[in-house]
């Protein structure tokens, strides 16, 4: 059987239907691994405990905090030391092997301070993600721009960007930095109509490319509508595979040892 793992999911969050099944359905498709992604404190918690639960299953977490939290209302709580500093404690668990899902997202965020919240919430992660040698997981989305900005005082962080559906200008930003960046995709590939994410996806080194259902969300087709669970990195391999002309077997050996790799698991 094919071995996948799925970089990012979030399975482990309230209300996600019934996590034995959806691990097992993974796991007859070829799913060994998988990484339960934290979005706020909370989130997080909730993402190591799981992949303690669930460890013999293959299940990791990654904590962060999403830019989605970096609004007024909310930035202050979340730059706050009791914030970093049991976020500090939960990186020192041996099921974290990542530090986000973090970054800049102006696609729903276009209030005046965004830029400068989100920056701030940035570089909390990267001071974390430097101190404990974990790579990161970014989400960027309309919003490459601050990230290029920051990251540049951060040269030897590497990591993955989650979700990538940009032109291919922007692959190339990405691999000329002084970071090992890899490239994160997921269902949005097997429905886009955009034909430059889809360049972005045939363009990507092998190696430098890994999987992720995102899932509850970024259902691929033809599945759309129902809820995404992590036995559909095998359906977004079959799909990745194809669109690039390559094995079906050598795409998930490569994905896989990559995934591997970066997040040393």
């Amino acid at each position: 059987m094919l071995e996948i793992i799925d970089t990012h999911c979030h399975i482990h969050e309230d209300g996600y239907p019934d996590a034995p099944t959806v691990i097992k359905a993974g796991k007859d498709l070829g799913v060994i691994k998988f990484i339960c992604i934290g979005t706020d404190l909370e989130s997080s918690k909730k993402a190591v405990a799981f992949a303690k639960k669930h460890k013999k299953d293959g299940a990791f977490a990654s904590i962060g905090i999403h830019p989605h939290e970096a609004t007024s209302d909310k930035i202050n709580q979340n730059l706050s030391s009791k914030v970093w500093a049991e976020m500090s404690e939960l990186a020192k668990e041996p099921e974290v092997v990542a530090i986000g899902e973090f970054g800049f997202d102006f696609f729903y965020h276009k209030e005046k301070d965004a830029r400068a919240n989100q920056t701030k919430l940035a570089k909390k992660h990267l001071e974390l993600a430097k101190k404990t040698n974990l790579p990161v997981i970014l989400h960027i989305r309309e919003a490459f721009d601050p990230f290029f900005e920051v990251i540049k005082n951060f040269p030897n962080i590497q990591g993955v960007v989650h979700s990538f559906s940009d032109i291919p200008d922007k692959l190339t930003q990405i691999f000329n930095l002084p970071n090992d960046f890899f490239i994160g995709l997921n269902g949005i590939m097997t429905f886009s109509k955009v034909p430059a994410q889809l360049d972005s996806a045939r363009l990507i080194p092998l190696d430098k490319l890994v999987l992720e259902t995102d899932s509850p969300y970024l259902t691929p087709a033809p599945e759309r509508g129902k809820i995404n669970t992590i036995k559909n990195t095998m359906r977004i391999a079959e799909f990745l595979s194809e669109l690039r002309g390559e094995e079906l077997e050598h795409f998930c050996n490569i994905t896989t040892a990559n995934s591997e790799r970066l997040f040393s698991i």
